[in-house]
């Protein structure tokens, strides 16, 4: 069991930054959902941990061992990413099957032929995300619920101890949110994985997390279980000014 931890992150871009001083852990085996208002940095901050782009100072660790600075075949071996529908369209002339298989590519050497453990994995993802029947159609041709299903199969190839999703239930109707949701919590309890999923369904994120982490009006990470979250003002005056 691996936690994932940020200390004294300062996030941003090289002309702009976002947030400084962050401090957050997300634990083994627990969904933890990111919220917080447009424009407080949630995408940038999983693309920060997700080595998409490098923090301006600070660390992430995933247990005792820092992530920046790792190459690229280590990093798809250690941090699985699921971005949201709207960002899946390079998938498109693929059958499910075959993308599932891409989450395969950091362990199948130059030729990216699939072995019979990779042939395993595959099978085992489409399973364990209930989509088995669809490995035959391609990915343009699905529905946005089940796209996030194949996606989150892919990643589970990747047989990584992270799991990072930004907004995967954007576009997605209320069943195909809690869907994803319950899914999304079933893996990290069952395959003791840190699954950490940004998301603007604070309703749903309250009552389906294990911990939640809110960026604030000050750019800080506010932790801690929903039930310690409930009367936290902030959490208050964000819930009122959407409402």
């Amino acid at each position: 069991m691996k936690n994932l931890s940020i200390d004294s992150l300062h996030i941003g871009y090289k002309r702009k930054t976002v947030a400084t001083n962050l401090n957050a852990m997300a634990n083994s085996g627990e969904l933890t959902c990111l919220i917080g208002a447009n424009g407080t940095g949630k995408s940038t901050l999983l693309k920060t941990i997700a080595g998409f782009i490098p923090p301006l100072g600070g660390s992430i660790k995933i247990g005792d061992s820092e992530c920046h600075g790792l190459n690229r075949k280590v990093m798809a071996r250690t941090i699985g990413v699921v971005l949201s529908p709207g960002n899946q369209s390079l998938y498109g002339n693929l059958s499910v099957y075959d993308t599932v298989a891409t989450g395969r590519m950091p362990y199948t050497g130059l030729w990216h032929t699939l072995g019979d453990e990779d042939k395993r994995a595959i099978d085992d993802a489409l399973k364990a995300t209930g989509a088995e029947k669809l490995k035959d159609r391609f990915i343009d041709e699905l529905s946005d619920g089940e796209r996030q299903r194949v996606m989150t199969a892919k990643v589970l190839t990747q047989e990584t101890p992270v799991i990072i999703m930004d907004e995967p239930t954007a576009f997605l109707d209320y069943p195909g949110r809690l869907a994803l949701m319950r899914l999304s919590r079933e893996l990290a309890h069952k395959k003791e994985k840190v699954v950490i999923i940004s998301t603007h369904d604070i309703e749903l994120a309250m009552r389906m997390a294990d911990r939640i982490w809110m960026i604030d009006s000050h750019s800080q990470i506010r932790c801690g279980a929903p039930q310690e979250m409930e009367n936290d003002e902030e959490l208050i005056n964000f819930i009122s000014e959407k409402e």
